[in-house]
């Protein structure tokens, strides 16, 4: 789930979403997958969704009825893998996430880029949020 927030009338949330889209699609395109995966689609792992909040500043009580209807959800619904078969409660997601990418970490032949070049930009992680 992709979160877009503060998008407005010079940045449409359906533009950022058509962008978003484009880009990660592309990026699985030409990410190296083992061969076996190689013929997979995006769809076929994960489900992209975008949900738009609007501006904080500007609409601070849409915004907060928003965002706390977009918190109900993970609490009502936690997380569903991609077929839908396991649920994963959201007070369990740290660990969840924790013990998938230790699993990651250990497969050789998946050729993950380094996390800076994730994330390629001068501040600390603390800073962005």
């Amino acid at each position: 789930m992709f979160v877009i927030r503060d998008h407005d009338s010079d940045s449409p949330f359906e533009d950022i979403k058509s962008s978003l889209s484009e880009d990660i699609k592309s990026l699985w395109t030409d990410i190296e997958k083992p061969k076996q995966y190689g013929d997979k689609k995006l769809a076929d792992f994960f489900n992209i969704e975008f949900v738009g909040l609007p501006s904080k500043r500007y609409l601070p009580n849409e915004f907060a009825e928003r965002a706390l209807a977009l918190r109900q959800r993970f609490e009502r619904d936690g997380l569903l893998s991609a077929d839908g078969s396991s649920f994963i409660p959201i007070n369990r997601l740290t660990s969840y996430m924790q013990s998938t990418w230790k699993v990651i970490r250990r497969q050789d032949d998946l050729s993950l880029p380094s996390q800076q070049s994730l994330v390629p930009c001068e501040q600390k992680p603390a800073d962005i949020v």
